[in-house]
């Protein structure tokens, strides 16, 4: 399903989207990416009570993992795409345009945090049934007590969302299964993934 001239997906008659919505999407995401992980890293100064601090790191980390399951769902074959041919074509060309691999772009590859946010309230119901936990958001920045960061950290299966901002990595309990997500190596798939997507959208206007 390669692109033509006229800058639209070559496929069946139902299926020809223009590439430019695709281009334009992805680079809106990316950025609201880049723009909340920047937003993790530099706390304002002037938010200072626990519960405005909790709010603005669970606010800019649930936006950066819905915006990078917006992203990947544009790249990640799963096994309802395989019975879609229409949309495992389309995957694949997305692969292709903005130069997407799985080496290249692990934690995007990744469904584990575009899947944080929407299964969060079930995987907590069975943190706290099963582990005595209370499940929910938690933070560890450099103003935390060594108690909190040892309760945090060696108890993994009773808090199962958890920002380090020292160690810049979300700890995500789920099931029995500890996931860590690296926010520096996301931040680097990200940065790249847009000069990726410029790349295209330049190639895109002599189309236009």
């Amino acid at each position: 399903m390669p692109l033509d001239t006229s800058g639209v997906y070559v496929g069946t008659v139902d299926d020809q989207p223009y590439e430019w919505e695709t281009t334009y999407y992805l680079d809106f995401q990316i950025f609201s990416s880049l723009k909340s992980i920047e937003k993790l890293f530099n706390r304002p100064a002037d938010i200072d009570e626990l519960k405005q601090q909790a709010q603005y790191y669970h606010y800019y980390l649930d936006h950066l993992f819905y915006s990078i399951r917006q992203i990947s769902s544009r790249f990640v074959i799963n096994g309802k795409d395989n019975d879609n041919d229409n949309m495992k074509k389309r995957k694949e060309q997305n692969r292709t345009n903005y130069q997407f691999s799985d080496s290249a772009f692990p934690v995007l590859s990744s469904k584990q945090a575009g899947n944080t946010i929407e299964h969060l309230d079930e995987h907590n119901a069975k943190v706290i049934i099963k582990n005595r936990g209370v499940g929910g958001f938690n933070f560890i920045d450099k103003t935390s007590n060594q108690k909190l960061i040892s309760a945090l950290t060696e108890r993994r299966n009773q808090h199962p969302y958890i920002l380090d901002l020292i160690n810049c990595k979300v700890y995500i309990q789920r099931n029995e299964k500890e996931i860590s997500i690296d926010l520096k190596s996301l931040q680097k798939e990200l940065t790249l993934l847009q000069k990726n997507v410029s790349s295209f959208q330049e190639y895109l206007q002599d189309f236009i």
